[in-house]
């Protein structure tokens, strides 16, 4: 999201200093061996980073980051030993949310939907700051309901992202003629070898597809029906509370299957389905539902342009360079 949002800036005519993590550890300099300190790597990262605003003369500072316990505390710390605004994108917050709010400046906060915003009231709200210059789009695309129809998920295959279940619910569908299953593989994958053993014992092979990295645009073209089916459960991260996809989909004209969790629910009202995470049978029947009622297949098509004016990244980038501009003025 970040760097959607560079290029935003870049096309906006302005000329951003962009720092990255990548070029933070380029400064390193101290042996292998400290680094299994954490304290010593930290304050190092505070020496290099007084470097790079000194040599580069960067006036704010922008991080895209978890709501961890007492995250106020750390970035009000770095605030003032490194004397520049400190911004974040908070994704997500942690379970344990023990002093989150203790120090934390929310006028510097932004936050990625309506739930996590009900956390931190006083919080910008901006919507995933999805890049549309990556998407191809053909507007004139017609609607054949008797084609192959192709089930999508798109992400890392880590176990929260429920692939699992999902695979498990097209091996229940009564007729599989017609359908395929495309896995496409957006990250890291912790459990490939599990989702590839599945496949072959519940004889999918035949109809799934696993992907590498693919075209995004071509990825949603093909698309029946996009699902994300991720797990709530205690102890597993969660990365993003407002998943990309939605947006991608919507900008696609794609219906979603989605699990029932955060506001996912009332954000695809209309424009899909959402599922009790981790109920395998209620993601059958709501999959079984895309693929053969035309007529409610159809009215989510119809109203995914209207669902996404309220969501489109031109409003979270106007309240985000609004932002920056007046932090870079002080």
């Amino acid at each position: 999201m970040t760097r959607n949002f560079v290029k935003r800036l870049k096309n906006n005519g302005d000329n951003p200093i962009v720092i990255s993590g990548d070029d933070i550890e380029k400064y390193r300099r101290l042996p292998a061996i400290l680094y299994r300190f954490p304290l010593v790597k930290g304050v190092e990262t505070i020496f290099i980073l007084r470097r790079i605003i000194k040599q580069f003369n960067i006036n704010l500072f922008f991080k895209f980051t978890a709501a961890f316990p007492f995250f106020g505390v750390r970035f009000y710390l770095l605030e003032k030993i490194l004397g520049i605004p400190f911004y974040m994108y908070a994704s997500s917050v942690s379970e344990n949310r023990f002093g989150v709010k203790f120090l934390l400046n929310s006028k510097r906060l932004f936050v990625g939907g309506d739930y996590l915003k009900a956390i931190f009231p006083s919080s910008y709200l901006i919507y995933p700051l999805i890049d549309l210059d990556n998407f191809t789009l053909n507007n004139n695309r017609k609607i054949n309901f008797d084609a192959q129809k192709v089930i999508l998920f798109l992400g890392a295959f880590h176990k929260q992202r429920g692939v699992q279940n999902l695979i498990k619910a097209v091996a229940q569908l009564k007729d599989k003629s017609g359908i395929k299953l495309v896995l496409a593989w957006n990250g890291t994958g912790e459990c490939e070898a599990e989702i590839r053993s599945l496949i072959r014992e519940l004889d999918l092979e035949k109809v799934t597809e696993i992907r590498g990295s693919s075209n995004i645009s071509d990825l949603y073209e093909e698309a029946h029906v996009v699902v994300i089916p991720r797990i709530y459960k205690k102890g597993l991260k969660q990365n993003m509370f407002f998943p990309l996809r939605i947006i991608e989909a919507l900008v696609f004209q794609k219906p979603m299957i989605v699990s029932d969790i955060y506001e996912w629910g009332a954000i695809i009202k209309g424009v899909g389905i959402a599922v009790r995470p981790g109920n395998v049978e209620g993601l059958r029947d709501a999959i079984n539902k895309m693929i053969m009622d035309e007529n409610f297949y159809n009215s989510c098509v119809n109203e995914c342009s209207s669902k996404l004016k309220q969501y489109h990244p031109d409003h979270s980038f106007s309240i985000m360079y609004k932002v920056f501009q007046n932090g870079a003025k002080r």
